[in-house]
């Protein structure tokens, strides 16, 4: 019977265990489990609160008043340049480029242009202002394309129409601004959307890349065209 304690101690120390892993819910492998995971989405949101492609990108509206219209770009421009802070120093360009810009296509959207032609197709004459913008000290530019595309009762048009013009070193924008207009006998008709598209922190892009934009809120025509640096 001396060692009637001794069996005792052993017995209730066993129950004791029992009943407190019956008791608890939590898996320790699940736990560990569930903080990998959580390790990992964390790891994947950081990543993706540095991409920068799709700041680089705005539109402008000319019906908006000019200062709401620096305060939005001002504020994108910051904006920007915040969600790309490790390439800070390439947001402009060092040097002079050269600005390869190209009209790729054109389709009218809405009839009766043309109301005195049998299908109502317009005579579309489409240009742009390209416009080279520093906010770092450096010299703005401002191009005109011409006339890039001059038709006659012509409804889709596809090609190839090509200007050429020199960014100068510290831009860090290039805006465009489509101009499409509907030549008739007495009054012409701008059928233009008004909106201006940018292209913020342009030292981070590509050379020779070809980036690909449109007039994407104009209701009356599609139109497309590219540009590249080089």
């Amino acid at each position: 019977m001396k060692y009637f304690p001794e069996i005792f101690l052993v017995l209730l120390a066993a129950l004791l265990a029992a009943c407190l892993f019956a008791c608890s819910d939590d898996d320790p492998f699940t736990t560990i489990e569930d903080d990998v995971v959580n390790t990992d989405d964390y790891y994947s949101s950081s990543y993706e609160t540095e991409s920068y492609s799709s700041s680089l990108y705005e539109v402008e509206s000319s019906s908006s008043s000019s200062s709401s219209s620096s305060s939005s770009s001002s504020s994108s421009s910051s904006s920007s340049s915040s969600s790309i802070a490790y390439l800070s120093d390439y947001t402009y360009l060092t040097e002079d480029k050269t600005l390869v810009f190209t009209l790729t296509y054109y389709k009218q959207r809405t009839s009766g242009w043309d109301v005195s032609g049998s299908s109502g197709d317009g005579d579309p004459e489409v240009s742009f202002y390209i416009y080279c913008r520093s906010s770092v000290g450096g010299t703005s530019k401002t191009y005109s394309t011409g006339t890039l595309l001059n038709l006659t009762d012509t409804g889709e048009w596809s090609g190839s129409k090509t200007f050429t013009a020199t960014v100068p070193a510290y831009t860090d924008s290039l805006k465009f601004k489509p101009s499409v207009i509907d030549e008739d006998v007495l009054v012409d008709d701008d059928m233009s959307s008004g909106y201006t598209y940018y292209y913020y922190n342009i030292g981070v892009l590509r050379e020779n890349k070809v980036y690909e934009m449109s007039d994407e809120n104009s209701t009356k025509y599609y139109l497309y065209w590219e540009f590249y640096m080089y």
